[in-house]
């Protein structure tokens, strides 16, 4: 199945969020290495449009990486579109 970059972002989006990681940029773009070849910049482009069209939020989280507490910007799907990002998932996956 074709997804555009976006949809793409907001599925890992929801996956990461459903196993209990923190989406954030660099987690999201390792996610996305696996399966398909995203430039930094696409996935930058991707992330903004989705928070345009208010599909997702972000917020800023401090999390462990590497032993050290790093303060990262966390993203998550919009309140109204998580119904539909758990639809694409489900089926997908």
């Amino acid at each position: 199945m074709i997804l555009k970059k976006e949809l793409k972002v907001l599925v890992v989006i929801e996956r990461m969020t459903e196993m209990g990681k923190v989406p954030y940029y660099t987690s999201i773009w390792n996610a996305l290495q696996e399966v398909d070849d995203f430039s930094k910049s696409t996935l930058h482009n991707a992330i903004d449009h989705l928070i345009d069209m208010t599909a997702i939020t972000a917020s800023w989280e401090k999390v462990e990486e590497n032993g050290r507490a790093v303060w990262v910007r966390q993203f998550k799907v919009g309140e109204y579109n998580i119904g539909f990002a758990k639809k694409i998932v489900q089926e997908l996956w």
